[in-house]
């Protein structure tokens, strides 16, 4: 797969944070921001997908933004 450099600017203490893990794990800095990258990609693409659904499934409804809420607080206390 053709790849590509970017320049990448970070908080010294973040920076320090990517080092200490790249230097568990025996990667470079690269591959560890580049599967950081991949897996923050992977999410997003299963979040938008889950809000696609959901906004054709709600189509029509008249349902508050306060109501999914309250939706999502009571099914939480059920799991408790």
């Amino acid at each position: 797969m053709p790849v590509s450099s970017v320049k990448i600017t970070f908080d010294k203490s973040i920076l320090n944070q990517l080092d200490r893990i790249a230097g568990n794990e025996s990667r470079s800095r690269s591959q560890v921001v580049s599967s950081a990258v991949q897996v923050y990609l992977e999410r997003r693409k299963k979040w938008d997908e889950l809000l696609s659904v959901a906004d054709r499934h709600m189509k029509g409804r008249n349902i508050t933004e306060q109501e999914i809420v309250d939706e999502i607080h009571l099914l939480r206390k059920s799991r408790k």
